[in-house]
């Protein structure tokens, strides 16, 4: 399973669709990879990038949560020592979840399978993580305009003339 939700990365960030799709094809390959259950990538705020593998859905808002506060406290931490980014592992028994730092503002969430080791997965994930902040890189230098442009909602306000006249109805 494959799904790209957000459409926004960190404060300044604009992820368009080509975006997500290149996110997805890294993620992907990264899961075929390293055979491990499930990758989620996170925003800094929470929300989910991106995920591939198991479907987490009963859990998912839950896990999704605590991950995005063990990112904080962890960079945080990091940051105090010194470090310039950070990963974790943590033993959850059958299902060894491992946490690596993307660029500043996102993190990767691995649940490791049955097949995968940690080292496969680090040594798959480096690569990774370099593509991916390649494109975050680009998002990041996409102004707000210029987003728009690209996405095609620039010039486009039927949807908006059609939001305005509803509320107009409705509200008078």
């Amino acid at each position: 399973m494959t799904t790209a939700v957000q459409p926004r990365i960190g404060s300044n960030r604009f992820l368009l669709k080509k975006d997500t799709h290149e996110i997805g094809l890294i993620l992907n390959r990264f899961q075929e990879n390293t055979r491990c259950r499930s990758v989620l990538l996170i925003d800094e705020a929470g929300h989910l990038v991106s995920k591939h593998g198991e479907d987490t859905s009963p859990r998912e808002a839950t896990v999704i949560a605590l991950l995005a506060g063990t990112f904080q406290t962890t960079r945080r931490l990091s940051r105090l020592l010194g470090a310039k980014e950070f990963s974790s592992r943590v033993d959850c028994g059958m299902r060894d979840l491992m946490m690596l730092q993307v660029g500043d503002d996102a993190l990767l969430a691995i649940t490791l399978g049955d097949e995968s080791t940690s080292t496969l997965v680090r040594t798959y994930a480096l690569e990774s993580i370099r593509r991916l902040e390649k494109v975050f890189h680009g998002a990041a230098e996409r102004s707000e305009e210029s987003a728009l442009e690209e996405s095609g909602w620039k010039g486009n306000d039927t949807f908006a003339r059609a939001v305005t006249d509803r509320l107009d109805a409705l509200f008078g």
